[in-house]
C-alpha cells in the first residue's frame, strides 16, 4: 500500500509541473490594451459613405495572450450601441507583440442614421473569461477608446444659373445652390480692357475669391466694374 501511495504522489507532482510549464493564453496571462488610435478617417464622415476605423493593440506585460475576439462598435453620442462594425475572431498575442487593425463601414441612412456625433469603441473578450470588456489604453501612448466623430449629410453638386457667361456691366444676377452645403466657394476672373477673361480655376477651401454661406439659392458678391 505504501508503494501505491508513493506512485500517486510522484504522478501528481509530475502532472502539476507539466501544467505549470504549458504556455497559457488565459485570463491570468498577459494584458492587451490599445496602443494607437482609435482613429476615424475621414475626420468628418458623410452619411451613407464609407469611412475607416483603425487602431493598434499591444501586449505589454511580456506574456502570451489569447482573445476570443476583438470588435469595433459604432455608438451614438450617448454611448448606446448601434451596430457591430467588424469582429476579428481568435486573436493571439505573444509577449510585447503589437498588432494593427482596420475596418471600413458606413452609417446607413436607411437605418435612420442622421447627422451628428457618433463614437467608435473597441471591445473584446479574453479566452476563458465570460466578461466582455472595452479595451483600456497603454499609458503614455496617446491612444483613446472610444473616439468621437462627426457625421454630416452628403453635399449636392453645385448648381449655377446661368452656368457660363461673360458680362460687360455690373451687377449681374447669378443663382448658386448646393443641397446641404454650409459654404459654396467661388473664383472670379475679370479684365479692364474689354477682352474676355480667362476661365477661372476651380475653387477650393484654400484657393478662392470668396464664399457664399448656406445651401439655398444665392448670388455671389457684386462683380467688379
Amino acid at each position: 500500500m505504501s508503494k501505491l501511495g508513493l506512485s500517486r504522489v510522484v504522478s501528481f507532482a509530475f502532472f502539476a509541473w507539466l501544467v505549470a510549464c504549458v504556455p497559457s493564453y488565459g485570463v491570468a496571462a498577459g494584458r492587451v490594451d490599445i496602443n494607437g488610435g482609435v482613429t476615424v478617417s475621414p475626420a468628418v464622415v458623410t452619411i451613407g459613405s464609407t469611412f475607416t476605423v483603425s487602431f493598434s493593440l499591444q501586449e505589454y506585460q511580456g506574456s502570451d495572450k489569447l482573445l476570443d475576439y476583438v470588435q469595433v462598435w459604432i455608438q451614438d453620442s450617448s454611448g448606446n450601441d448601434l451596430y457591430d462594425a467588424y469582429t476579428w475572431n481568435s486573436v493571439a498575442f505573444s509577449g510585447y507583440q503589437e498588432r494593427n487593425f482596420s475596418t471600413s463601414t458606413y452609417l446607413d441612412p436607411a437605418r435612420g442614421r442622421q447627422p451628428g456625433n457618433y463614437r467608435a469603441i473597441v471591445r473584446g473578450k479574453a479566452a476563458g473569461d465570460p466578461s466582455i470588456f472595452n479595451f483600456g489604453v497603454v499609458v503614455g501612448s496617446g491612444a483613446v477608446n472610444p473616439t468621437t466623430f462627426t457625421a454630416v449629410n452628403p453635399v449636392g453638386d453645385v448648381a449655377v444659373n446661368p452656368s457660363t457667361g461673360t458680362w460687360t456691366s455690373s451687377p449681374q444676377s447669378v443663382a448658386v445652390s448646393s443641397s446641404n452645403a454650409a459654404r459654396i466657394y467661388y473664383t472670379i476672373r475679370t479684365t479692364l480692357d474689354g477682352t474676355t477673361p480667362q476661365d477661372p480655376p476651380l475653387p477650393s477651401t484654400t484657393a478662392n475669391d470668396g464664399y457664399i454661406s448656406g445651401s439655398s439659392p444665392r448670388r455671389p458678391p457684386k462683380l467688379p466694374q
